[in-house]
């Protein structure tokens, strides 16, 4: 864990995490999708170059978190900008629901994939044939296969913080209800109290709606309250509003690794600890005050 102030709470109460890139990994590569989507509607009119690329590449990484209608409104701007008399569509609502549907054909599959490889396995174990590792850490109302797509330890930290009787919340720039289906089939959503994505057709900011609500109705004990994510859209609402912030630098290619852009767009945000993953789950719960409420993790 790397230590970047000395803020440490006595013993947290609430914990509000992000979903994508901090527990899930099943958008993963969704930059990619989105660049797709960007490139393909300029295409439209003119074939875009490498400047054009770069400069769709930095706003992409540099916006991670922020709810997706926001950053088809930043691509609705940039397209005017560039071809003032297109007569193609523009509105962002029509890139946010093309941008959608593409993401989730790849989350669809990567479901469908994890489900079969799970019931393979769980046909061996019945018959006596391999060894319990393909339902392992799946949760009680998980899918078996689909939890590989947890950030490495997530599933571990969430029941080290319900066994500390922390009230857990999710906070995400995804639709609402994509996130309680995410969350239900890696089998987390039955250890967080509370889980709100972004409404439908609202570009609400429902992190910072959640955070400052909580803080509302604990006044006086920010310090109690830690926020989780790879973003920098959390970490800034956290130390707004003094919340302590655990950034999660995870390497979603590479999970278990550390991904340095993410790292260093966590340390402007200001985080007070980083680490890659949960893996450290007892450095993390003793940073939060936990250590001895769940035996040393």
């Amino acid at each position: 864990m790397e230590r970047l102030t000395d803020r440490a709470p006595t013993q947290i109460e609430v914990c509000v995490l992000d979903f994508d890139g901090t527990l899930s990994l099943l958008r993963r590569g969704w930059e990619s999708v989105m660049m797709a989507l960007f490139l393909d509607r300029l295409a439209m009119e003119a074939p875009p170059d490498q400047a054009t690329r770069d400069e769709l590449d930095r706003y992409i990484h540099a916006s991670a978190g922020l709810q997706t209608i926001l950053q088809m409104e930043w691509f609705s701007r940039y397209l005017h900008g560039r071809f003032p008399d297109s007569t193609q569509p523009e509105d962002p609502w029509f890139f946010k629901d093309r941008y959608n549907e593409r993401l989730m054909d790849v989350v669809g599959r990567r479901i469908r994939d994890a489900q079969d490889a799970g019931g393979r396995e769980c046909t061996r174990v019945a018959s006596g044939t391999g060894g319990a590792s393909g339902t392992e850490g799946a949760g009680a109302s998980g899918i078996p296969g689909v939890a590989g797509w947890l950030v490495p330890g997530a599933l571990a930290f969430l029941q080290a913080l319900r066994a500390a009787k922390v009230r857990c919340c999710i906070a995400s720039g995804t639709d609402h209800e994509d996130v309680l289906r995410e969350a239900a089939l890696l089998g987390v959503l039955d250890l967080v109290s509370e889980v709100r994505g972004a409404p439908r057709r609202s570009r609400e900011c429902s992190k910072e709606a959640l955070v400052r609500g909580l803080l509302e109705d604990a006044p006086g004990v920010p310090e109690r309250i830690a926020v989780v994510g790879d973003g920098r859209v959390e970490i800034e609402v956290a130390r707004r509003y003094g919340a302590l912030a655990l950034g999660i630098a995870s390497d979603e290619e590479n999970p278990g690794r550390l991904n340095v852009a993410k790292r260093d767009r966590l340390v402007r945000a200001g985080a007070d600890r980083l680490v890659p993953d949960f893996t450290e789950l007892p450095a993390i719960l003793d940073w939060m005050g936990l250590g001895s409420s769940v035996g040393g993790g």
